[in-house]
């Protein structure tokens, strides 16, 4: 009987990925959630192609850095509030609550890339590169989504005041009683 030796494969690394690595040595975190968020059906080299056409296309137009520019972006168009729906006298109400950095960056790059995707451009790299601009710029779809969902909570910011109203008198009045009996059982064990 034959034994097989196992033999390494050599993968040669792209010049478009190897030009990607070099994006993703300065701030990975924010690119690495990008790419997941334009990847579709398993393609993640496909992904991180566009990411990187338009980040070259961002550093030739620019002539800055292209983290600088889509993480300012991305700070343009984070938002720090968010909705959800409750139910309150039968009918449906959109309540704000604050939210943290990282699902504020989450959401941020939804929008960018739902922005990028309503866009008819040549490439999907381009439309990239535009959205990035023009959040860059605070002009553009995503920063539109941002203000909206903004003046929504601030029209929705008396219903916040008034549940904790109600939630610090339910507080207030809970357990200051203390039951004689179970204080009784206490003291003996």
């Amino acid at each position: 009987m034959i034994r097989r030796t196992f033999i390494k494969k050599q993968i040669a690394i792209k010049p478009e990925i190897r030009l990607f690595t070099k994006y993703l040595t300065t701030n990975s975190f924010i690119t690495l959630m990008l790419v997941n968020k334009i990847l579709k059906g398993g393609k993640k080299e496909v992904a991180q192609k566009i990411v990187s056409d338009a980040f070259n296309l961002v550093n030739k137009s620019l002539n800055k850095d292209p983290f600088h520019v889509f993480e300012k972006a991305i700070r343009n168009i984070m938002p720090f509030v968010a909705l959800k729906k409750k139910t309150i006298d039968k009918s449906v109400i959109k309540v704000p609550y604050l939210i943290d950095k990282l699902q504020s960056i989450k959401i941020a790059i939804k929008w960018v890339v739902e922005s990028s995707r309503k866009k008819k451009s040549k490439s999907a790299a381009y439309s990239l590169f535009l959205e990035i601009i023009d959040a860059y710029k605070n002009v553009g779809l995503s920063i539109k989504k941002k203000d909206e969902l903004h003046k929504m909570a601030e029209a929705n910011k008396s219903f916040i005041e008034s549940e904790s109203d109600e939630y610090d008198e339910y507080d207030e009045n809970y357990g200051n009683e203390i039951d004689p009996e179970l204080e009784d059982q206490n003291e003996y064990e």
